[in-house]
């Protein structure tokens, strides 16, 4: 495979375009053209027309930003990774700035971790009215490439006028940002090669200050999961970090992978001293978790709770007295399947390697009467980068 008479180290891709009638078929369904919806007017267009590939609105309302491929599409990469630009308009569909104009991406380097260069994961600070948040790699987005800063966040405020300021730097690969206020975000990095994961707390408002780290480990190691922080709708509707305490106190949920099985969860983390405190465990024989905080100060959560003999249904839980109350009433949807036994297993295979499954066995089996049954077996490899 090559790019323009260039080598180029490509993955095989299923799904190609693989000539100019694709390219044709393509460009006809995937082009569109954005339109005002209004509730008390007629629809006009926006007038931005084109393979948008994605668009979203400011939280204030006033702008838009719109991302759509350009040619010339590529025959060896899927559409991800074709030439794209970025930019801003203002809700009367006037562009107003262009934040990216990125050609093809068929060189990247080889591996996992590899990035294009040039502005990616360009989205809305979701706790500012209108304020641009994007990442650019500082390794030549080479993952073999030795490097003490990987990516760099930038930020750039309404009207878009001037250079974006950088306020973060990962010396992994940038993997996501919860919002909170000009105090307190939450930033993540990752790396495949060694599976670590960093999350650290940040001052968006004062980036001279030094991030904290909050969790470093190994994003395989289901045990150590501390959850991940919930977050709240805000006026704008724009999900943010559910915090207390003047930003001092944030929550983390997680589903609490156990020798005994999952145990979902609720915590309650203190920012200043790292401080975690249990607020609630699922125990046996349910399975439940917490699907949000309903109200911090006094303690209720919205939870979905079920269990071999009961089927899905809603409650609302008292995190501290452990009061229920249940809001769904949903038949179960299998019945047929009532009974149906469920056991985790353990044995070694021929060449010494210890493995372990899922065996299901079918409602009022028993091993003395029904003897052996025929079995549907399923198995998939997967890699880890330890035991």
């Amino acid at each position: 495979q090559s790019n323009e008479g260039v080598a180029a180290p490509v993955r095989t891709y299923q799904d190609l375009l693989k000539n100019p009638y694709d390219e044709s078929l393509f460009e006809y369904y995937t082009r569109a053209e954005l339109s005002v919806v209004g509730l008390e007017v007629n629809t006009r267009p926006f007038g931005v027309r084109g393979i948008v590939s994605d668009m979203d609105i400011s939280p204030d309302g006033r702008y838009v930003l719109v991302e759509a491929l350009r040619r010339p599409f590529s025959y060896i990469v899927p559409w991800y990774r074709f030439a794209y630009a970025a930019r801003v308009y203002d809700r009367s569909g006037k562009p107003v700035r262009t934040i990216a104009e990125l050609p093809v991406a068929e060189s990247l380097p080889k591996g996992f971790n590899a990035v294009r260069l040039g502005p990616r994961n360009i989205g809305w600070r979701a706790d500012a009215p209108a304020t641009l948040h994007w990442v650019e790699a500082q390794d030549g987005g080479d993952p073999k490439r030795e490097a003490a800063v990987r990516d760099r966040l930038f930020l750039l405020d309404a009207p878009f006028q001037g250079e974006a300021r950088p306020v973060l730097d990962f010396s992994l690969r940038y993997s996501g940002i919860t919002w909170g206020n000009d105090h307190t975000a939450i930033a993540y990095e990752r790396w495949w090669r060694n599976r670590r994961s960093i999350t650290r707390a940040w001052s968006p408002g004062n980036p001279e200050a030094a991030p904290k780290v909050l969790f470093d480990r190994s994003y395989e190691d289901r045990y150590s999961d501390p959850g991940d922080f919930e977050t709240v709708a805000n006026a704008a509707g724009r999900r943010v970090l559910l915090m207390q305490n003047e930003g001092q106190v944030l929550f983390l949920t997680g589903r609490g992978a156990s020798p005994e099985g999952d145990r979902p969860f609720v915590d309650q983390y203190h920012l200043p001293t790292g401080k975690t405190t249990r607020l609630w465990r699922s125990e046996a024989p349910y399975y439940e978790y917490a699907v949000a905080i309903l109200d911090p100060e006094n303690g209720t959560a919205l939870t979905r709770r079920e269990a071999n003999y009961e089927p899905p249904n809603y409650f609302v839980r008292n995190l501290r007295t452990g009061a229920l109350t249940q809001i769904t009433h949903f038949p179960n949807p299998y019945e047929s399947l009532q009974g149906v036994t469920k056991e985790f297993i353990q044995f070694k295979r021929a060449d010494g390697v210890d493995l372990t499954g899922t065996l299901y066995l079918p409602a009022g089996y028993d091993k003395e009467r029904d003897g052996p049954l025929p079995v549907f077996m399923w198995a998939y490899p997967r890699e880890y980068k330890d035991a």
